[in-house]
């Protein structure tokens, strides 16, 4: 067994760990657009996804929400880009429960912020839809078209309930061929 001999260095004692790095030139290391882990904060508010969610605050048992648009990859009560309104679901006073600037949520739906269904509901009831039209729905009439792989999955389909049917009767006749010769051996017993 070998004992780390301790030396100085710039703090007095080295006690068998490496000393730590000296003041020098920093390397830097150009960006690999192919690593996708790697963040690059310069395009960073260019590709995010921008959500429209509550984020809760007031205390224990009393909860209060503060709805606000944010990065869908931040945390629920992280940082936010724009606070759009208040929603306070246990106050008394219908006045209070719900404070919104419609303008501004109107805004961010139609640059594209996708709402929670909670925050939808919200949006429904104070009438941020109003006057929006609804985004087109896709045209989704190929998806019923008949396809090779799917005749063929249709095929497959149909020997395999010919198949079972035919196990089904068969296993039927056997058992009434079994019945049958029960019957006439018991009747050939009694006699």
């Amino acid at each position: 067994m070998s004992l780390a001999v301790p030396t100085t260095g710039s703090s007095g004692t080295w006690r068998g760990h490496r000393e730590p790095p000296t003041a020098g030139p920093v390397e830097i290391i150009p960006r690999d657009p192919s690593n996708r882990w790697v963040q690059d904060s310069r395009n960073q508010e260019n590709d995010m996804a921008v959500i429209i969610r509550m984020k809760r605050t007031g205390r224990r048992h009393r909860p209060s929400y503060r709805i606000s648009v944010a990065d869908s990859r931040k945390p629920r009560d992280g940082r936010t880009i724009e606070n759009l309104g208040v929603y306070d679901p246990q106050t008394t006073v219908e006045a209070l429960k719900i404070n919104l600037n419609v303008e501004r949520a109107k805004h961010w739906l139609s640059q594209g912020a996708l709402p929670s269904d909670t925050v939808r509901t919200i949006f429904k009831a104070q009438g941020v839809y109003e006057g929006v039209e609804p985004a087109p729905k896709r045209d989704r009439s190929g998806r019923k078209k008949p396809t090779a792989r799917k005749a063929k999955r249709r095929e497959v389909k149909k020997a395999a309930l010919a198949a079972k049917e035919a196990r089904r009767t068969a296993r039927s006749e056997e058992k009434a061929a079994a019945k049958a010769a029960a019957a006439a051996a018991s009747a050939s017993s009694e006699e």
